[in-house]
């Protein structure tokens, strides 16, 4: 497990810089998938100084409907409530939980070929799978993900 960066207990909030992260688009098997990369990981701490969570993103993660990655099948439909919206000229993506929180807004570079699986997943209703795990780099998230240390969800998503 990767050290927190930051610790945070009730009556704080982590700092802002938390919310930076990278995504990686990248293709498991058939499938497009985005790797979530926080660049910070944070502890919970509960008021009487119990560990709550050592990664809150992804309990948060599992708490919003997210599941062990044990396997590339990502034969679950997508989650209602999540959004995120592929802006693909611009190459803008935007992931927004069930409760409004956008936990990705950014750049998304991707290739024709991803563009084109994904566009398949719209037309059939799919979504678009996120992976989350802590990992901060692309090569640790494929170590986490080889481990069975991640996490998944499919999200609906509409190409603009």
């Amino acid at each position: 497990m990767r050290t927190p960066d930051y610790a945070f207990g009730p009556n704080d909030t982590p700092p802002p810089e938390i919310e930076d992260a990278d995504i990686l688009a990248a293709i498991l098997g058939d499938e497009p998938v985005v790797v979530l990369l926080p660049r910070f990981a944070i502890s919970h701490i509960a008021q009487d100084g119990q560990l709550v969570s050592a990664d809150a993103l992804e309990s948060a993660m599992q708490a919003r409907g997210a599941e062990p990655l044990t396997d590339l099948e990502f034969a679950n439909e997508p989650i209602r409530g999540w959004r995120a919206l592929l802006n693909i000229p611009a190459a803008h993506l935007r992931i927004t939980t069930p409760d409004d929180i956008a936990i990705y807004t950014g750049s998304l570079d991707c290739n024709d070929q991803w563009h084109r699986l994904l566009a398949e997943n719209v037309r059939h209703g799919r979504g678009l799978v996120l992976i989350t795990c802590s990992a901060a780099t692309a090569e640790t998230a494929v170590e986490l993900i080889n481990a069975g240390r991640a996490n998944w969800i499919r999200v609906p998503v509409t190409l603009a």
